[in-house]
């Protein structure tokens, strides 16, 4: 698509029942942008008019936002039949439903009207430049904004987040990192990493807890089979408590003892 066109956004779409929900809102405009206005063909294939290939990871790194929140976007959009979406294992080719009905003009044909517009801008948009976390002031003609510095994060938080870049096959992990921690997605990313952390945590706990058990339990039994000094002294309990059944513990003390079950059943002596 040329990068001086524009699309139509009619102002009816405040009262879209997605618009409140930001990430869902983002992710529509933003195929409202990436897709073709004109039939084009990619690999073999015709991509359409009002359709583009992407995948979830590259919607994510140029949104600045977690798969995860992608992924919900889509289907809500999906489940309102805003848009369609067909995955392969490499790519996804996303069809804005009814493009037609946003996008009634070519582009191209209004191609010195945007460049008027982008002469404007410059003309009359300042950007000031801080360095490392201080408020930054942006003015845009004749107003004034004032954007938040960025939280502090530990160092541990953001290997975690540059892991996550990593994994999203960003091509650029700390440009990825800053968009992720400006609009809040670093959050749930971190909550997300916490909560698994957590459970690999209790997982642990358990395999100790019952590690410890099984370490008592032998103890015990060890303490139990060494009370009997001879064979005498073994047979003669096994034979008043084993008549009707012997549990592994006391089969234990006839294997030490190299007593016979016959023996402690049937009364015969054991020497």
């Amino acid at each position: 698509m040329t990068d001086n066109t524009f699309i139509y956004l009619h102002r009816k779409i405040t009262e879209w029942e997605w618009y409140q929900k930001t990430n869902t809102f983002r992710v529509f405009v933003h195929c409202l942008l990436k897709a073709n206005f004109r039939e084009k063909n990619w690999q073999g294939i015709a991509i359409k008019r009002g359709q583009f290939v992407t995948s979830q990871y590259r919607l994510a790194e140029e949104l600045g936002l977690s798969r995860t929140a992608v992924k919900r976007a889509l289907e809500d959009l999906r489940n309102t039949n805003e848009l369609t979406y067909q995955t392969d294992y490499r790519n996804t080719i996303i069809t804005v439903v009814k493009y037609d009905d946003y996008q009634k003009a070519d582009p191209l044909t209004n191609i010195k009207k945007t460049q008027l517009i982008s002469k404007e801008e410059n003309t009359y948009s300042k950007h000031t430049h801080y360095i490392g976390n201080e408020e930054k002031n942006v003015c845009v003609g004749n107003q004034k904004k004032t954007v938040q510095p960025e939280p502090e994060l530990s160092e541990s938080q953001m290997q975690v987040l540059r892991a996550y870049a990593r994994k999203s096959n960003a091509r650029n992990i700390d440009a990825y990192v800053h968009s992720l921690i400006n609009n809040g997605a670093y959050l749930e990313i971190l909550q997300e990493y916490e909560k698994s952390q957590s459970q690999k945590r209790n997982e642990i706990s358990i395999t100790e807890k019952e590690k410890n058990t099984a370490a008592e339990v032998e103890k015990s039994a060890a303490e139990f089979i060494a009370r009997f000094q001879t064979k005498e002294q073994a047979t003669e309990y096994l034979k008043k408590n084993c008549r009707n059944f012997i549990n592994p513990l006391q089969k234990r003390l006839m294997k030490k003892w190299e007593i016979k079950e016959s023996e402690v059943r049937n009364g015969k002596s054991a020497v």
